[in-house]
């Protein structure tokens, strides 16, 4: 019955199989289902993750010519390589060496390349080298490992073959290395580092006239580190800073062409109140914006320069210290606002001036409110509010506010109440 099957229909059942399974075990089914393990169909989009079963190295030696035989059915190529602890560093680097043979094997056609790899890796130069790659992203050592032992660097020596490249990701608990003659693919769009080596944005970034999105993850950053995103001032859409020491460049009411502006995890700043006073002075500027987050970046009350924000559509707030002490600013922003986040008590204290918000569709409270009759009086709220669909609330609901929630609902059947008990966001990263 197996081999009677069409073969677009195999191939639709052997999707749902991890690649390991389909190879080692399917493919002994029939020789039907051997040439759909092959098929260009399931081949586009591959997956191999050597983190548990035999030996990586050994594992590794044989995925080498099992990928080279395929690569020209491929687009997509994920590898995640674990080497596990104790293993002596000439075995560490014989790995890495392999893992570049394999990538450089593999990336001729592929669209995109992610690399997971907890190891010593050689500088990332001509070894790779591809007209098609689109996406090409190093993850070198990140939450996916344990291992804390060893801060492996990522070099970049060159990504001159890869022309063609638009998304670049750096990132690891070691620190990202661009070396100062290395070339940078000029058609990328859209870039994310990790820690940098030596606290300061490549120079090669001020030639990237097309990079409209930026991601740093620095866990310190000078001021004259953030020097070369000033010639990005008229094309960078979208800034995302997240556990910086010193979160805010200080030009930052320069980056005018921002539609997108994230800080996330300023715990770590080092002189908030002069953070703070760089983005007061930013936001009137930042005209454009239509996505705002602020995590940790603020105490009290949320920053008063929102209000010049007439495009704004989402809007995300979080204090990094002490009590909420006053509601979000009342502002013609009000107006465009579509999507809110912040914690219980600010959300609270703000109810009077979201009655502005006619466009307002979806709220979340990104913590536990302190009282039930807290929580019982944004739900009251909510049905009233007209073109509300969506509210989120962080609390483990006792009968009473469920009787409530589900009263709010029946009020306005449009409305969807959800209690969620964790922290959570309407933003994508």
């Amino acid at each position: 019955m197996a081999d009677t099957l069409p073969p677009h229909l195999i191939c639709d059942i052997l999707a749902h199989l991890e690649l390991e399974e389909r190879q080692n075990t399917a493919a002994l089914v029939c020789k039907a289902w051997r040439a759909a393990v092959d098929s260009p169909q399931l081949l586009r989009r591959v997956k191999i993750d050597i983190s548990q079963g035999s030996p990586a190295l050994q594992r590794m030696q044989g995925l080498h010519p099992w990928l080279a035989a395929r690569a020209p059915h491929m687009e997509h190529l994920e590898l995640a390589i674990f080497l596990p602890d104790g293993l002596p560093p000439a075995v560490k680097e014989e790995a890495g060496q392999l893992l570049c043979s394999i990538a450089a094997a593999a990336v001729s056609g592929l669209r995109e390349l992610c690399l997971y790899f907890w190891g010593p890796l050689p500088a990332i130069g001509t070894w790779l080298a591809s007209t098609t790659l689109r996406k090409l992203s190093l993850d070198h050592g990140s939450e996916r490992f344990d291992d804390l032992t060893n801060n492996y660097p990522i070099v970049v020596q060159s990504l001159g073959g890869l022309p063609g490249l638009r998304d670049l990701t750096l990132v690891g608990r070691g620190t990202a290395h661009v070396l100062p003659g290395a070339q940078l693919p000029t058609a990328l769009s859209r870039l994310t580092f990790g820690a940098l080596s030596n606290e300061i944005l490549p120079r090669q970034l001020s030639a990237l006239t097309g990079l409209v999105d930026l991601t740093l993850q620095p866990s310190i950053m000078s001021d004259e580190g953030f020097a070369p995103l000033r010639e990005l001032s008229g094309t960078l859409r979208r800034l995302h800073l997240d556990s910086c020491s010193i979160i805010l460049p200080p030009f930052l009411s320069e980056l005018t062409a921002l539609v997108a502006f994230r800080v996330q995890d300023g715990s770590y700043i080092r002189d908030p109140e002069d953070d703070l006073a760089i983005l007061e002075a930013a936001l009137p500027r930042l005209t454009t914006l239509t996505l705002l987050e602020l995590r940790d970046v603020f105490s009290g009350t949320p920053p008063v320069g929102v209000t010049a924000l007439t495009r704004l559509r989402h809007l995300l707030l979080e204090p990094y210290d002490g009590p909420v002490t006053g509601p979000i600013p009342a502002g013609a922003y009000l107006a465009t606002l579509e999507r809110l986040s912040a914690p219980a008590a600010l959300l609270v204290r703000s109810l009077q001036q979201l009655s502005a918000a006619s466009q307002l569709t979806e709220v979340a409270a990104t913590s536990s409110f302190s009282t039930q009759e807290d929580a019982l009086t944004v739900l009251r709220w909510a049905p009233h509010h007209s073109s509300l669909r969506r509210l989120m609330m962080i609390f483990t609901p006792d009968v009473e506010l469920a009787n409530a929630g589900l009263k709010a609902q029946r009020r306005r059947p449009s409305l969807h109440v959800e209690f969620a008990n964790k922290q959570t966001s309407f933003f994508a990263a």
